[in-house]
């Protein structure tokens, strides 16, 4: 019991780290995939194929080899990644990847009738989609991206593979240490992604409900 509670602080540490990836790779992913997402929407196709191919590259590629590549296979190239670093880029190319869509998917469901009536008003390509379209799109994309940050979430836990010391790495560390605590700490795991995710999976649902 007393090696559990010893544990505590280090899975509160582990778990802050699982924080910090996941916001930051939300916050680049979102990023990458509005300027995908609005780039997309507006360029004829035969500039969209190649984004297009760009962006399922990352969409097919297994998260787990892609966080592999960028932190054992790019500093044999010369560029050199921490672990906090690489889990990070790995995150924010997958996710962007997949949050282009989202926005790409709302700004082109906004009727069309309503980029003709702001054109008919004199307003310009870059007025429309700034003043018109993305405020609309905005409401659309908030549901799936709030989605996004939990599927964030649990898959930056693939990070304490290449020993990032988030929550789960956390565990495994503790684990070694005392194998008889393993049950509590890896139970201690569960619930605290699920009381990570949980909430945000609900707040994405009322999100969905409320904004439809």
């Amino acid at each position: 019991m007393m090696s559990y509670l010893h544990a505590l602080p280090s899975l509160a540490h582990g778990l802050g780290t699982t924080f910090l990836v996941s916001i930051s790779a939300m916050i680049l992913a979102v990023g990458i995939g509005f300027v995908l997402g609005i780039v997309r929407s507006q360029v004829p196709r035969a500039i969209d194929l190649p984004i297009l191919a760009v962006i399922e590259f990352f969409r097919g590629i297994p998260l787990l080899v892609l966080m592999y590549f960028i932190f054992f296979g790019l500093p044999q190239l010369g560029f050199k990644t921490g672990q906090n670093a690489a889990a990070i880029a790995a995150l924010c190319l997958y996710a962007g990847a997949l949050g282009s869509e989202i926005v790409r998917g709302a700004i082109v469901s906004i009727s069309g009738g309503q980029t003709e009536a702001a054109s008919a008003l004199g307003l310009s390509r870059v007025q429309i989609l700034a003043l018109v379209v993305i405020p609309q799109a905005l409401r659309r994309m908030l549901p799936p991206f709030v989605g996004l940050f939990a599927l964030i979430v649990e898959s930056s836990s693939l990070s304490s593979l290449i020993n990032v010391t988030d929550l789960l790495q956390t565990a495994h560390q503790n684990v070694e240490r005392d194998n008889d605590i393993a049950l509590p700490v890896y139970l201690t795991v569960l619930v605290a992604y699920f009381a990570v995710n949980y909430p945000i999976s609900l707040v994405s649902q009322r999100l969905e409900k409320r904004l439809a």
